[in-house]
């Protein structure tokens, strides 16, 4: 009879491995109001540029497209969920797509900042991890697309917003 416990002990724990690097700038929230699930608005998404690994190990630069936006809900205790929709292109002009949801969690500390109209917050005062799904169709950034993603985002800015992508390994 096998036990259950040494079956558990054979599955290896995920290593992450930065991929990729995003700095997005966005242009001021566009209101859509307060809804029944928080306050909703969508932050267009203006340009930007990322470094990304391709599938040799070797680093490729490439632009945010300005398309797409961050439809972001906050909650009444300051946070809230990213839901952002947008492209890239790739050194050899190839399009990715990328849908980013995510959680933005505040310290009580960030919550009076908030309330102050303090933006954008120290990063003592926030915490925000996303979930990438990147969608690449052809060129040395294609083994993206098979991966496990997890992210951690930051805003140095008001109207940037930086993004450092890792995958499961």
């Amino acid at each position: 009879m096998t036990n259950a416990r040494s079956a558990t002990n054979t599955i290896p724990t995920p290593v992450l491995q930065k991929v990729m690097n995003i700095e997005v700038s966005i242009a001021p929230p566009q209101q859509l109001g307060a809804c029944n699930d928080g306050l909703h608005s969508n932050y267009p998404i203006t340009g930007g540029t990322f470094s990304a690994m391709g599938d040799k190990g070797d680093w490729y630069q490439g632009k945010v497209l300005p398309s797409g936006a961050d439809f972001f809900i906050e909650y009444a205790d300051g946070s809230g969920r990213m839901n952002a929709i947008y492209s890239l292109q790739g050194p050899e002009q190839e399009l990715i797509n990328i849908h980013n949801t995510g959680l933005f969690e505040v310290t009580s500390q960030g919550q009076q900042r908030l309330q102050a109209g303090q933006w954008p917050l120290p990063e003592t005062d926030y915490r925000c991890r996303c979930t990438p799904l990147l969608r690449v169709a052809r060129g040395p950034l294609a083994w993206l697309d098979h991966q496990v993603l997890t992210g951690v985002v930051g805003y140095p800015d008001s109207d940037r917003v930086s993004i450092v992508i890792y995958r499961l390994a």
